[in-house]
């Protein structure tokens, strides 16, 4: 079974088990909150309360979704597209259509968002500096108080506000200033377009943090002070920020544990996923099997097993997370990645 097929059916089966009255009944149905990480809420079109988010959650027209800091979210919308959220991000679903031939129509008040679908979709997307009409499969959306960008990946754009619009290609960016209102929007090439939407990337965990409880946790972090932040510190905040896609503030963190502690396994284990997810895996192979040689521990070797997976070594990444398990019989996630490997081999009993 591939991941997309196993990642639906939980998100069914989390919509199936919501208590009665936690799923809206929508006039018209705008789409299903499919992932949520961190802090995430919904307010209603017809209510001004936010209310605590959950996965497989009906949204209706006039809804808006939150996501605070250290958090993520997806929606599936109703025109089968999939809207990522980045963290401090709130979205409006002002109106969305199921049929291809109409436009859907969506307001980014804050934050980011990513939207992806297998065909073309019409979608627009309105800001307070910034408006884009999108006829496309993937595009990001960003807005700061300094103004909004608009990032091409796949298809057609055009963005625009009362002073003008440009037309973007893919691996462009059309920016519009907050500042200047009555200046037409610029565009320009990026030259690694990916590299910017990297917040939408998962990065498998090395350690077990319930993500209702990450901004917590990291709040707790932040109360250390500078003296007493030595590598075991910079390796767990690294940790918590790779769950929540922060992918570069989670490098410098990684780069001071080694300069602290230049054998601490974990550190590298945490390189060896970061290599994984941009697709290098012979560094990250290198990585995390120098992560096992400092500190046999289930991270190391989870790092290793999703190093040899990159490499299609599967049968070896299944041996490792075995060798894990034996270690650490009670570790939940060292079984859970056995598991996953031994699906991948169909070894279901």
């Amino acid at each position: 079974m591939r991941r997309s097929e196993i990642g639906f059916r939980r998100v069914l089966l989390a919509a199936l088990l919501l208590p009665a009255g936690a799923q809206a009944v929508c006039e018209v149905t705008a789409g299903t909150l499919s992932s949520s990480e961190g802090k995430v809420h919904i307010q209603r079109a017809d209510d001004t309360v936010w209310q605590a988010a959950r996965v497989g959650q009906s949204l209706c027209r006039g809804d808006s979704v939150r996501v605070g800091p250290l958090g993520r979210a997806a929606v599936s919308l109703v025109n089968q597209a999939v809207m990522r959220l980045d963290q401090n991000t709130t979205v409006r679903l002002l109106e969305v259509s199921s049929r291809k031939e109409e436009r859907s129509f969506v307001e980014l008040l804050r934050g980011a968002l990513q939207s992806f679908s297998r065909k073309p979709r019409l979608l627009s997307v309105n800001t307070p500096y910034l408006n884009g009409s999108v006829e496309g499969t993937e595009f990001e959306v960003r807005v700061d108080p300094a103004g909004a960008s608009i990032l091409l990946l796949e298809g057609r754009l055009l963005a625009g506000n009362a002073a003008g619009q440009v037309v973007l290609e893919p691996g462009q960016r059309a920016e519009a200033s907050g500042a200047r209102p009555d200046q037409a929007p610029l565009s320009r090439r990026v030259v690694s377009p990916r590299d910017a939407v990297q917040w939408s990337l998962h990065y498998p965990p090395l350690f077990f943090a319930p993500p209702d409880e990450r901004a917590s946790s990291f709040d707790a972090l932040e109360s250390v002070p500078e003296g007493a932040r030595d590598a075991a510190f910079h390796i767990r905040r690294a940790a918590l920020l790779l769950d929540a896609g922060q992918q570069d503030a989670a490098r410098a963190d990684i780069d001071r544990a080694l300069e602290l502690a230049p054998e601490a396994g974990a550190a590298h284990a945490l390189q060896a996923v970061i290599d994984v997810v941009r697709n290098r895996p012979g560094p990250a192979l290198e990585a995390a099997r120098r992560a096992v040689h400092l500190e046999d521990s289930v991270a190391t070797r989870l790092a290793l097993s999703y190093a040899l997976q990159a490499a299609f070594r599967i049968d070896e990444a299944r041996g490792q997370m075995a060798e894990a398990v034996a270690g650490h019989p009670d570790d939940a996630l060292a079984r859970a990645r056995l598991a996953e490997l031994q699906l991948m081999m169909a070894e279901r009993a």
